[in-house]
């Protein structure tokens, strides 16, 4: 399918746009892309207390849920007591041994 810039408004068809392709054109980092994005989710939410500021419908979507309107969101970080320095998980890993730390 390709742009026709005479009609613009031409229909296009479902599934013209599947992120990590399919088939055998498939992403090879599609594995790797989604572990990373799970890995900055769960890196957000211990560091961050976050809250929405506004009413969100979510709206249906082909495959996920996306709100009609841009959402505002409020985050802070986490305040943890005796949360450990990087000096002192050094010291820590040190004082246990580990190699890397020698």
């Amino acid at each position: 399918e390709r742009f026709n810039p005479a009609n613009p408004n031409a229909q296009t068809t479902s599934n013209s746009l599947i992120g990590f392709g399919g088939g055998v054109h498939r992403c090879a980092g599609v594995n790797f892309a989604r572990m990373e994005m799970k890995a900055l989710l769960v890196i957000l939410l211990q560091n961050f207390n976050m809250e929405l500021l506004d009413e969100v419908k979510p709206i249906a979507g082909a495959s996920t849920y996306w709100p009609a309107q841009p959402c505002r969101v409020r985050y802070r970080r986490r305040k943890i007591s005796g949360e450990a320095t990087a000096v002192d998980t050094a010291a820590l890993a040190k004082a246990a041994g580990c190699p890397a730390h020698v």
